[in-house]
């Protein structure tokens, strides 16, 4: 009984080392425009690959191919700007484990040179994530339309401001996912990324 005692207790700390040099990786700003930092974590000195593919599976770019690399944290500009919208995953391979970390190109959302920020406005958006309703209040005069598009830039909800500082968002019919919320003086707009699930 003592054996298997010990055992267990052995195997459960096997098991908790294995989970504490298990890489990290994370990727930001997710999601991009133009360029894109992975950040991984090494707990010990190990040889890495780095590779980025599309939705479908086809190689993007081979960015550390068996390379040693020492223990710590590293940082990777991606660089992305001549690449279609759309999803990309990041393939970190060192030694025994593989972690695909899912990442999102985004096209730029707005209509003029100059861009509002939501601190400057003040606009409260909620609840994020959401089931489908969304609340967006203290809006200023100048905000006439809002929009929402997908994942891949496309516009999938276009709204006219009925009153002047509140709008009521419907997302029911959209399907579960990454949404970015817009909104607009017809000149220059802003965005927000918003969330929908069950």
């Amino acid at each position: 009984m003592r054996v298997i005692v010990i055992a267990v207790i052995l195997l459960s700390l096997h098991f908790r080392l294995l989970a504490q040099n298990e890489p990290t990786v994370t990727i930001a700003p997710d999601p991009f425009v133009d360029t894109t930092t992975i950040t991984f974590s090494l707990s010990f000195s190990d040889t890495v690959s780095l590779i980025v593919y599309n939705q479908f599976g086809e190689l993007i770019d081979s960015i550390l191919n068996e390379q040693l690399m020492p223990a710590g944290t590293q940082s990777i500009q991606f660089i992305g700007d001549t690449l279609p919208i759309g999803k990309y995953f990041a393939h970190l391979d060192v030694d025994t484990h593989l972690i695909v970390t899912q990442f999102i190109k985004i096209g730029q959302l707005t209509l003029g040179e100059v861009r509002y920020g939501l601190e400057q406005l003040n606009i409260n958006i909620f609840p994020n994530p959401t089931t489908g309703l969304i609340t967006i209040t203290n809006l200023p005069q100048e905000i006439t339309k809002i929009a929402v598009y997908n994942v891949l830039g496309e516009l999938v909800l276009n709204q006219e401001l009925i009153e002047s500082n509140k709008a009521l968002i419907h997302l029911d019919d959209l399907p579960n996912g990454v949404y970015f919320l817009q909104v607009s003086n017809g000149e220059n707009a802003m965005s927000v990324k918003v969330i929908k699930q069950d």
